[in-house]
């Protein structure tokens, strides 16, 4: 009903304005956004209030979003006011339509992570990643559907279910940040946030054609996000373009350095890249069964040679066997003690969160991690998984967690060591797949398979994981657009300058922004969004919207008021399915 209720208001508002993806300076970026304000044709109210229309006539075949900001056009009107008194003195992000996971804290929208238990769980402040993408002139516009709690088991959100992809519907929106990468895609905003802890901005991005970056571990930036393993947490944002990215995550760090690096000439050969020649062929050794899908093959190995040919300083190198036996000693062995370290963690880390005076005050949605997992509103499976965990809660919950994370920590020490051994200090990025396989099935998601990507050697290595398009796999009557394949940058966190600079030329050979088929320009979309909404199955509901609201407000203004036969009437129809 939210929804109805914003399609109706935009109605409202804009009349028979034209829309505004019609204007040729339209462009789902960042840059394109300022150019449109600067242009006076068009204010941010107008901008946020696209976005918003894109979402509500589309999301409910998608599912990627969990809540809407209420408050989203008053920052809209605030931001118009700032720029009409000042234009020199708009913020970097000034109106730039933001998505947010909805396990990062935001004044008074509840952060649900997903899940029933947390559906009231309202934050009295915001995340620091929040506030710094707020003070630069950002607009969240909405909160992103994820995988409950971030750790993946379960995709389906107890809100609004299941996220499909805006390529497929039939396929994944990959895990756990899935709302904030398809959402992006779609176009219902220009850059969304999501959090990583073992690949879930990665897959999200790879699978919805989006530049994504998993950064390095910063415990900073996770202030005010429901932690998963703080070991290994981080938030990062997604995007169609590289500029975009990088604007974001250069505001989220406060280091403008990394926009000035992509914004400047850059020479190649100042650039390394280093290419291990195992990760583009399938093979097995020890513990790892590594299989790239034959459709996603091609693409792959034409990546390799756009890589080769951006005039930057390559090195290849096939591992030994003896560095295969390490991988995959070390990479498996991290996997088997991550959910251990994991699970042990989680009950000091949340009471921690709940504890934050500033967040919660007194109204805590709990005081006690038992009392969550004895909640009726929790998923079975959560129940079951805690309860048969093992963990002694009347512990000290501190010991609990560094006594779960002991192998864990000493794995991870082991293979930052192998990682200095393996890429030399002078390479600036590794360069490989990010998921080696084609977008999956539904039924296929969060099945154990052969082995796809090698995302743990950035997560062990505590190193940034940059996604970005690299094309799409042909088109059928199934997949109109075809289906989007990423590749990958691994960049110490010394290297990140370099690391985008190389992104920045990959991107500038070819670009792969692309709207979905199935999410048009609302200007394409035949005759009128109106028009295409009042033929649909919500119709009804906006009349209805439509009479509430004059009945509600414009008497005032006209000194009439609709009779309540007539709001009955429609109330009636209402009821039709």
């Amino acid at each position: 009903m939210l929804k109805i209720l914003i399609l109706t208001l935009l109605a409202l508002a804009n009349g028979s304005k034209p829309v505004l993806d019609s204007d040729p300076l339209f462009d789902f970026r960042a840059s394109s956004i300022h150019a449109l304000l600067r242009s006076k044709k068009w204010t941010c109210v107008d901008i946020v209030s696209y976005f918003l229309e894109r979402s509500a006539l589309y999301d409910d075949q998608f599912k990627t979003i969990i809540s809407y900001n209420p408050e989203a056009i008053k920052r809209a009107t605030q931001l118009d006011l700032q720029f009409k008194n000042d234009p020199s003195k708009i913020g970097k992000l000034h109106c730039v339509p933001f998505v947010v996971k909805d396990n990062i804290d935001i004044r008074r929208l509840p952060t649900t992570a997903g899940v029933k238990p947390f559906r009231n769980q309202v934050p009295e402040k915001n995340a620091l990643v929040i506030d710094r993408l707020l003070d630069e002139g950002a607009v969240v516009i909405a909160k992103a559907n994820m995988a409950q709690l971030a750790i993946g088991a379960l995709y389906q959100s107890d809100q609004v279910g299941l996220c499909l992809n805006p390529f497929d519907k039939r396929r994944t929106c990959s895990g756990s940040s899935s709302g904030s990468g398809a959402s992006i895609s779609a176009g219902f905003g220009v850059v969304s946030l999501g959090t990583d802890t073992g690949g879930s901005i990665l897959g999200p991005s790879a699978f919805n054609g989006l530049f994504g970056l998993r950064p390095p571990v910063n415990s900073n930036l996770t202030n005010g996000v429901l932690p998963v393993n703080l070991r290994k947490d981080t938030v990062g944002p997604m995007a169609k373009h590289l500029e975009d990215l990088v604007l974001a995550y250069s505001v989220l760090t406060s280091d403008p350095s990394l926009l000035e690096a992509i914004e400047k000439p850059i020479d190649p050969k100042n650039l390394k890249v280093l290419l291990i020649n195992d990760f583009f062929e399938s093979f097995k050794h020890g513990r790892i069964d590594f299989a790239i899908g034959s459709d996603v093959k091609p693409l792959l190995d034409e990546s390799v040679v756009k890589m080769k040919n951006l005039g930057v300083e390559i090195v290849e190198k096939n591992l030994s066997s003896t560095e295969l036996d390490q991988l995959s000693d070390l990479l498996k062995s991290i996997d088997d003690s991550t959910l251990q370290c994991t699970v042990a963690c989680l009950p000091k880390s949340y009471q921690d969160y709940w504890s934050d005076a500033d967040r919660f005050g007194t109204d805590l949605p709990y005081k006690r991690f038992v009392d969550l997992i004895q909640s009726s509103y929790l998923d079975n499976y959560w129940t079951s998984a805690f309860q048969n965990s093992g963990l002694d809660l009347n512990m000290d919950l501190g010991a609990l967690c560094s006594g779960g994370c002991q192998v864990f920590d000493s794995l991870n020490l082991r293979f930052k060591e192998f990682y200095a051994q393996l890429v030399s200090e002078d390479i600036d990025a590794l360069f490989l797949p990010t998921i080696a396989s084609k977008v999956k099935l539904h039924a296929e998601a969060q099945v154990a398979a052969k082995d796809d990507n090698f995302g743990g050697i950035a997560f062990g290595s505590d190193s940034a994981f940059l996604s970005m398009p690299s094309g799409f796999t042909p088109k059928n009557a199934d997949e109109l657009d075809g289906l989007p394949f990423g590749m990958g940058l691994i960049i110490r966190q010394n290297k990140m300058l370099n690391g985008f600079r190389i992104a920045r030329l990959y991107e500038a050979k070819q670009s792969f922004a692309k709207l979905p088929s199935s999410v048009p320009l609302l200007s394409r979309n035949q005759n009128s969004v109106l028009t295409n909404f009042f033929n649909s199955r919500y119709s009804v509901d906006l009349i209805i919207g439509i009479c509430i609201f004059i009945n509600k407000y414009w008497y005032k203004i006209f000194s009439m008021k609709f009779n309540n036969a007539v709001i009955q009437h429609f109330t009636f129809f209402n009821k039709i399915p």
